[in-house]
C-alpha cells in the first residue's frame, strides 16, 4: 500500500524532474539562439495607452533607456515629448519646425542632444525644432497625432520621418504583440476612413501570453509551433496590401499629412529611410518613387552621397547613431536654408537631387 508520504515524495520527484528538464530545454534553446521575445524598454516603461493613438510616451518620465546595443538617458516633458518644455504658441520672430514620425526621429539609441531635431535647431538660426515623434508609430498614428496635438504648435515646417516598416504597419490592427492601434481604410469614393477607435487595450490572455513569450524561449517556441508564426503583428483583412497597388494606403496617408500641414500654413518634407522594410509586395524604392510622383518633397537619406550605413547606424540595432543624425541634420539644414527666416520652397531641386 502506498503511503501518503510516498505519493508526496513521487510527486515532488516528478516536479523536480520536470523542472530540471525544463531548465535544460530552456538553456539549450537559448544556446541555439532561440531565446524569448526581446522587449524594448520603451514598451516596458515609456508607453501608456491612448484611446485615439494606441499609445503615447509617458509624460514626465526620466530614466535610462538601455538595450544590448546602447544605453542613453531619456527625459520626457509634460506634453509627452522628448525634449525641453515648449509652449503651444510660437515665439515671435522664430521659425518653428515640427518633427513627426517614429523611433528614428524620436532618437532611439542616442542622447537627446544628438537627435537631428536638436542638431537642426542649433544649425539654423532663429529656428525652434519640436520633436513630436513617438517610438513605434506608423504613418496613420503620425497623422492622428498631428491632427490632435501637433498642429496646435503653429509649425512653419512639418517634417515626417518615414521608416521602412511604416508601409506594412499602416495595415495593422495590433503591433508589437499587445498594442492595438488605430488605422485607416482607403475607400475609393470616401477616401481615408478611420477605424479601430477608440483603441482597445490588450486583454488578460494576450498580456499573459506576452509575459510568457518575453521571459521563456520554450513559450516562444511553442507559440511558433502551434501558430506557425509569431503573433507579433495582426493585419487588417480588409486593408492588406493589394499586389497591384501595394503602397496606395501609405501614399494616401502621407498626402493627408501634407494636407494637415498645409492647413496650418506649414510646408511639408518627408525624410525617408528603408530600415526594417517588410512588405509582401512592392518595394521601398517604388514607394519613394510614388511619393515623389505625388508631388512630395522626399529626402531619401540612404540614397544620397555621403551616407555610410556602417558608420551611421547603431551596430546590431539599425537605428541612426549620432553621426547618422548629424548626416540627416545636414540634409535638412541644406533643404530648409541656413539663414534666419529663410523660407524653404517646395518646388526647388537642390544639388543633392532632393525635390
Amino acid at each position: 500500500m502506498t503511503t501518503r508520504s510516498g505519493r508526496a515524495a513521487r510527486i515532488a520527484l516528478l516536479a523536480a524532474s520536470v523542472l530540471v528538464a525544463g531548465v535544460a530545454v530552456e538553456g539549450t534553446l537559448r544556446l541555439l539562439g532561440a531565446g524569448p521575445v526581446a522587449v524594448h524598454p520603451d514598451q516596458r516603461s515609456l508607453w501608456v495607452h491612448h484611446p485615439q493613438l494606441g499609445w503615447i510616451t509617458r509624460a514626465g518620465y526620466e530614466g535610462t533607456f538601455e538595450t544590448d546595443f546602447f544605453s542613453v538617458d531619456v527625459a520626457i516633458n509634460s506634453r509627452g515629448l522628448r525634449g525641453d518644455e515648449v509652449s503651444l504658441r510660437k515665439p515671435e520672430g522664430v521659425r518653428r519646425v515640427l518633427v513627426v514620425g517614429d523611433s528614428f526621429a524620436w532618437g532611439f539609441g542616442v542622447e537627446k542632444e544628438d537627435t537631428f531635431a536638436e542638431q537642426l535647431a542649433r544649425a539654423i538660426p532663429a529656428t525652434e525644432v519640436i520633436n513630436g515623434a513617438v517610438s513605434g508609430y506608423s504613418t496613420d498614428q503620425a497623422l492622428l497625432w498631428l491632427r490632435l496635438e501637433g498642429s496646435q504648435y503653429e509649425p512653419d515646417v512639418v517634417v515626417y520621418a518615414l521608416s521602412g516598416n511604416d508601409d506594412i504597419m499602416n495595415h495593422m490592427q495590433v503591433a508589437y504583440w499587445t498594442y492595438y492601434k488605430p488605422s485607416y481604410r482607403l475607400d475609393r469614393r470616401a477616401g481615408l476612413l478611420l477605424q479601430g477607435v477608440p483603441v482597445p487595450r490588450a486583454g488578460f490572455s494576450e498580456r499573459l501570453r506576452h509575459a510568457l513569450r518575453s521571459r521563456s524561449a520554450i513559450a516562444r517556441a511553442l507559440e511558433i509551433a502551434v501558430l506557425g508564426h509569431e503573433a507579433a503583428f495582426v493585419y487588417l483583412a480588409d486593408s492588406y496590401p493589394d499586389p497591384s497597388d501595394p503602397h496606395r494606403l501609405t501614399v494616401a496617408l502621407v498626402a493627408a499629412l501634407r494636407a494637415e500641414a498645409h492647413r496650418t500654413g506649414a510646408l511639408f518634407v518627408v525624410v525617408a529611410n528603408s530600415q526594417f522594410w517588410f512588405s509582401p509586395s512592392g518595394s521601398y524604392d517604388r514607394l519613394v518613387d510614388e511619393l515623389r510622383k505625388a508631388g512630395h518633397d522626399v529626402v531619401d537619406v540612404e540614397s544620397l552621397p555621403g551616407w555610410d550605413s556602417a558608420a551611421m547606424q547603431i551596430p546590431g540595432d539599425g537605428h541612426w547613431n549620432a553621426r547618422g543624425h548629424e548626416f540627416v541634420t545636414g540634409l535638412l539644414a541644406q533643404r530648409l536654408g541656413t539663414e534666419a527666416g529663410a523660407a524653404p520652397k517646395e518646388d526647388v531641386r537642390d544639388e543633392a537631387g532632393i525635390r
